[in-house]
Formats: structure tokens, C-alpha cells, sequence
């Protein structure tokens, strides 16, 4: 079953995660806290993303409770692109192409999340 090539992209998934914490946070401390990462991990991201923080407004209660739904933090996304990258592709390399970062990349996110792609189910 191949997967959309889209779907695994993790800039895309970093930046729509990192630009909607900072547009609904109060300030950049909280939208780090939202995102489950220190406030210089976020300003790193904002910078090799290229992303603009917004002029601080105050969150909705909306928006709030929207991202209370979906429950995911950067961690937990970046963990699980990481899994269908390595369940889609026959090795590291090919997973890490996949996902657009370099094989050091994801070998290094691998030791973070303690993936071992010989756990993962066959495809």
C-alpha cells in the first residue's frame, strides 16, 4: 500500500504544528509548553522553518479546546511520521528520504523515540 508522499513530509507537519501553536498562544513560552518543547527548540524550528510569530493577541477559547482535542504534541507527531516512514520503506535511507531529512537525521530521531526498525511490523 503506498503511502502519500505528502503525508510524510515533516517540515510540513513541523510548520503547520509550530505556526498554529504561535498563533494561538499567548506568547512563545506557551506555544512551546503547547507544543511539549523547550522555548528554545521552538525558536530553533521558527527559525529553520522560516516562520513569523504573529503579534501576540489573546488565544480563543476555541481555539484552546480545539487543540486540547487533538492531543498531539511535536514529540508524538514527529515519533509517529518517523514509524510510517520506517513501515513504508525498505531501509533507514529510503524511510529517510521519505520524510526529507537526512538519514542522520532520522537515525538520530530513532535513538530519541527508541524506534528499532526491526519491531516494526512487515509491510
Amino acid at each position: 500500500m503506498p503511502l502519500a508522499l505528502a503525508s510524510l513530509e515533516l517540515d510540513r507537519a513541523l510548520r503547520a504544528l509550530c505556526r498554529d501553536a504561535l498563533v494561538q498562544s499567548p506568547d512563545f513560552a506557551a506555544a512551546a509548553r503547547r507544543l511539549g518543547i523547550t522555548s528554545a527548540a521552538l525558536l530553533r524550528h521558527v527559525a529553520r522553518l522560516e516562520l513569523e510569530v504573529p503579534p501576540r493577541a489573546e488565544p480563543t477559547l476555541e481555539a484552546a479546546a480545539e487543540l486540547e482535542i487533538e492531543g498531539e504534541t511535536l514529540a508524538e507527531v514527529e515519533r509517529g511520521l518517523c514509524l510510517r516512514a520506517l513501515s513504508a520503506a525498505d531501509d533507514i535511507p529510503a524511510a529517510a528520504n521519505l520524510l526529507g531529512i537526512s538519514e542522520r537525521g532520522l537515525r538520530r530521531r530513532m535513538i530519541i523515540y527508541r524506534l528499532n526498525p526491526d519491531d516494526l511490523p512487515d509491510q
